[in-house]
């Protein structure tokens, strides 16, 4: 019966659900949370870290299917091949452009070789030139710059070179915000930069509690078994940082699945703001 039931289930539901519900599943069991260390060091000595040659050729693997047709998108070196929008963050990219010029100037931080370009720009008009700029760590600029580079598509090492060389309409991060060691101090350099619009996704939340830094487990599957140090904010004390210089647009709870710690749940959100 239950074969039965996966089967009706494939066939009412589209590819992309089931291919991000198995994604969300295997997030969901596989990854995990624990601790509640004093400061960054500490959780820095238990963790066993990324190997991140492997983790870039994992990507890179990924991200020239994409490049050369073979996949629409892909996400943590995972490829999918139907489009999925974040509608939110698009709703947000769209109050970032220029009407004027008929232009964008995205500042994507971590985006990795590309992946948020390239699931996203398809739903943008043809007309609209966009200018995306990823800034990434040596690794993932040195080869994004020799594979994947292009006259909308450009890699950098830091958020300050790529303002100096570029814009700042928008600054974008997903997903990265809470592995930083200071967190804190690198939203301060953000807003001083003077960005017009900003748009965060998938950052860590706990319920009801204070922020604590933790040690989280990879997910095996996805990549190996491996484990880091990751922030777990408290979301008014994260969000009234922002306030001083922006205004807040809309929040909006991320697509990824919740998980929890010590029994208390950790959600995933993002939000849009807008310089005032």
């Amino acid at each position: 019966m239950g074969y039965i039931i996966k089967k009706v289930i494939k066939k009412i539901c589209p590819p992309i659900l089931i291919d991000f519900l198995n994604f969300c599943k295997k997030k969901q069991i596989n990854g995990g949370f624990k601790g509640n260390f004093k400061n960054w060091d500490e959780a820095l000595v238990q963790a066993s870290g990324w190997d991140s040659v492997k983790i870039l050729e994992k990507v890179k693997t990924a991200s020239l299917q994409v490049k050369n047709g073979l996949a629409v998108y892909e996400q943590d070196g995972i490829t999918f091949n139907k489009q999925k929008y974040i509608f939110p963050v698009l709703a947000g990219f769209l109050r970032s452009v220029d009407n004027v010029n008929k232009s964008i100037c995205v500042i994507d931080f971590g985006g990795s070789l590309g992946s948020h370009y390239y699931q996203m720009k398809s739903f943008f008009s043809k007309e609209l030139k966009i200018n995306w700029n990823v800034v990434e760590q040596k690794a993932f600029v040195d080869c994004g710059t020799e594979e994947f580079e292009n006259d909308e598509l450009k890699f950098h090492y830091s958020v300050k070179d790529c303002i100096v060389e570029e814009g700042k309409d928008l600054f974008f991060s997903s997903g990265v915000i809470q592995y930083l060691e200071d967190p804190y101090k690198f939203i301060e350099e953000i807003m001083n930069f003077g960005f017009k619009n900003i748009v965060l996704d998938r950052v860590f939340f706990i319920v009801n509690s204070s922020e604590r830094i933790v040690l989280q487990k990879a997910d095996p599957d996805i990549f190996y078994d491996a484990s880091f140090p990751a922030w777990i904010f408290n979301e008014e004390k994260f969000i009234n940082i922002f306030l001083s210089k922006y205004n807040l647009v809309s929040d909006f709870i991320s697509e990824d699945a919740d998980n929890e710690i010590e029994g208390i749940k950790i959600y995933h959100k993002g939000f849009i703001l807008t310089q005032k």
